[in-house]
């Protein structure tokens, strides 16, 4: 990416760029851990399951504690949530991170689906044009240190607080911002799980978004900052418990 896009430019902002370089270095620690690199499948999956309850509970205010239960219950939002995750699941990883990469639309599309939706953009669709060409243009192209994470945080931050699939945009939003930090390789197996502090801080993350819509991204760039910093603390925990 050039040194004058947007992306770059944000990065001239002095907290900014510490929080990425911190959130950036604690994902990687927790990559080098002996049981990451042994069973990365173990660590990726409680990933994704921690992710996909904290994701569901941004919208129900809690997190549930009977998995098992919520996910057999007809029409469990924390079963859509779960299943939109599931694709980034070991079996499915390369299969979807491939499309991503080439044809990003038809990814968001499906984790439409998976929430519930028609797999079709409802606001804002010039935006997700622009933005599949950034994930495009992005992915494998070994972008500069603190790129790699604005990627994510930005991609989330504008499917989420424009409403580009109506309720669903925070589900969508969120598993973007996931896939697009593996394409960028900030976190290359899907360790990190920034959805806990998101929801730890849910009053926060809702007025980020609406700080972001009005033109300030400062606010929600500081927040999802410490939140991927915190995700990477997370995985550290979870590759040593592994």
């Amino acid at each position: 990416m050039a040194e004058n896009d947007p992306l770059s430019l944000l990065l001239r902002d002095e907290e900014v760029s510490r929080l990425s370089g911190r959130a950036e270095s604690t994902i990687a620690a927790a990559h080098r851990r002996p049981a990451a690199l042994r069973k990365p499948e173990v660590v990726s999956s409680e990933s994704l399951l921690r992710g996909a309850r904290a994701s569901a509970g941004l919208i129900s205010g809690r997190v549930a504690r009977d998995v098992a239960e919520e996910i057999n219950a007809d029409g469990s939002l924390l079963a859509r949530h779960i299943s939109a995750y599931s694709t980034l699941a070991p079996e499915q990883f390369s299969a979807t991170m491939r499309t991503f990469t080439r044809a990003p639309l038809q990814v968001l599309a499906r984790w439409d689906v998976a929430g519930g939706g028609a797999g079709k953009p409802q606001a804002a669709a010039d935006r997700l044009t622009a933005l599949a060409g950034w994930v495009v243009a992005g992915a494998g192209s070994a972008p500069g240190p603190g790129l790699r994470l604005l990627l994510p945080v930005v991609l989330h931050a504008e499917v989420a607080a424009h409403g580009c699939f109506g309720e669903r945009s925070g589900l969508v939003g969120r598993m973007a911002g996931r896939a697009a930090a593996i394409a960028t390789g900030l976190d290359p197996r899907g360790f990190a799980v920034p959805e806990t502090f998101f929801f730890r801080h849910r009053q926060q993350y809702a007025e980020t978004l609406q700080d972001y819509c009005a033109g300030d991204p400062f606010p929600l760039l500081r927040h999802h900052l410490a939140a991927w910093e915190a995700g990477g603390k997370e995985a550290d925990g979870i590759a040593r418990a592994a």
